[in-house]
């Protein structure tokens, strides 16, 4: 056996051993694809009564060491592997020891509950027939956690809702952007979606006028953009949030300096969110939803270039017009008799103003302060909120002692009636809502 052969058969054999371990790598990789398919498909079938999504990824937090009662918890995402929403595996036991293990499916934006199916495996059940659950689920699927019950509130939801929810909101998609940039030349904007009269959905965000740099979103997680505290998204993550528990910009109290004590983990300055979240509720009222928002925009656009935001490429993909106003800030700002710039005015006022104008003569690209009195006038904001104090004899406005499942009586977005006859079960069942609650406001730290 010479040199020649003695190479030439290590080679074959190393060739063998390399196309071996290339044979078991890809056996393992389709092996573990159909593995993760199967489990995917598995998640979705079990998971389909609470909630419809195309797919699931568990959630390993250590935040779960502290909920004992929640054994899992899966986020569902669509097709676009964007999150709809929860799915968690609650037990919990009542002081007699009776147990209920629920699967609870909660909405990721509206924090809505979107299902409850029954896992029927206690050692020892609580005592409840499919149509005392059924009742129970009727009741609660579709609101907003966390929950209590009729009997442990001082008021009835719908007369906290009558109370709380600001008049002739329709709904709708209402948008508001600030026609002039910020120091760092950003373009702030806040979107709204009302339903059935409340407020639902609240986005804010700004886009710059650079536009190689991303929205402030973006560039707070990216690291590009830093404020005190916890970064600006989350920021106005929770900031948003609180809006819709409170549904008043004046209950967000505001200070004279722009801050809030009153939102939990927000630092920034809040006052161009709380204008532009008055704008919005103002367009609500009036029924000047997003859509005439932007041909209003586009009138004014008209009005001094001849030509609309998106033929001139101020357009986004979003949709938000990224452009300043500020060198015709004789468009939204009027002066008083002494030349003092007071009152600013929004997108509907402008394009209002703009039709009166129309005499059939050519319009020019300048235009003359619009008279205070022409204008129409945004809701009052609360003085009662100025530096954070709320002045108000509803004990619903100040912090309450009473508390629901360990959860402040301020926080509860639902009451329900309790099932006639299963009390005990609808106790339990509402625990086991509240528990998930618990458990999100913890891990997503916002107000949920």
């Amino acid at each position: 056996m010479n040199k020649r052969f003695v190479r030439k058969f290590f080679i074959e054999v190393l060739a063998l051993l390399l196309l071996s371990f290339l044979v078991v790598i890809t056996g393992y990789l389709v092996s573990s694809d159909r593995e993760d398919l199967r489990n995917q498909k598995a998640l979705i079938k079990q998971f389909s009564s609470v909630l419809k999504s195309s797919g699931f990824e568990k959630i390993n937090s250590d935040i779960l060491n502290n909920h004992k009662d929640i054994s899992n918890v899966y986020l569902g995402f669509n097709e676009n592997r964007s999150p709809i929403g929860y799915v968690l595996d609650v037990n919990k036991t009542d002081s007699d020891g009776m147990e209920l293990h629920l699967l609870v499916g909660i909405d990721y934006e509206s924090a809505n509950i979107v299902g409850i199916q029954h896992i029927k495996d206690e050692k020892n059940p609580i005592s409840m027939d499919d149509k005392q659950f059924k009742a129970i689920l009727n009741h609660l699927k579709g609101n907003r956690i966390p929950v209590s019950i009729s009997a442990e509130h001082k008021e009835e939801k719908k007369e906290d809702d009558d109370r709380i929810i600001i008049g002739n909101l329709k709904d709708g998609t209402y948008y508001a952007q600030m026609l002039y940039k910020d120091a760092n030349d950003y373009i702030d904007y806040v979107e709204i979606e009302v339903e059935s009269g409340r407020i639902v959905r609240v986005k804010w965000d700004a886009v710059n006028l650079d536009p190689t740099t991303q929205n402030r979103a973006k560039a707070s997680l990216s690291g590009a953009y830093s404020i005190p505290g916890i970064d600006w998204a989350t920021q106005s993550y929770n900031l948003c949030h609180a809006l819709i528990e409170r549904q008043e910009p004046s209950k967000l109290a505001m200070k004279s300096d722009g801050r809030t004590q009153t939102v939990e983990g927000v630092t920034c300055d809040i006052s161009l969110f709380v204008k532009l979240a008055e704008e919005c509720i103002y367009y609500s009222q009036i029924g000047y939803d997003k859509d005439r928002y932007m041909a209003g925009m586009d009138k004014i656009f008209d009005h001094l270039f001849k030509s609309d935001a998106e033929t001139k490429g101020l357009k986004n993909d979003d949709g938000v017009i990224v452009y300043s106003f500020d060198q015709n800030s004789s468009l939204y700002e009027v002066s008083d008799e002494n030349g003092t710039t007071g009152k600013t005015l929004n997108v509907y006022q402008i394009e209002s103003h703009f039709g009166k104008e129309d005499d059939g003569n050519e319009k020019t690209s300048e235009i003359s302060p619009i008279p205070t009195e022409s204008a129409g006038q945004l809701p009052d904001t609360v003085d009662g909120a100025e530096d954070g104090v709320v002045d108000s004899d509803d004990p619903m406005d100040s912090a309450l002692s009473e508390s629901i499942d360990s959860i402040p009586a301020s926080e509860i977005m639902t009451t329900i009636s309790p099932i006639e006859g299963s009390m005990p079960q609808t106790r339990l069942t509402v625990s086991c809502i509240n528990t998930c609650y618990k458990f999100l406001k913890e891990y997503l730290n916002w107000l949920v």
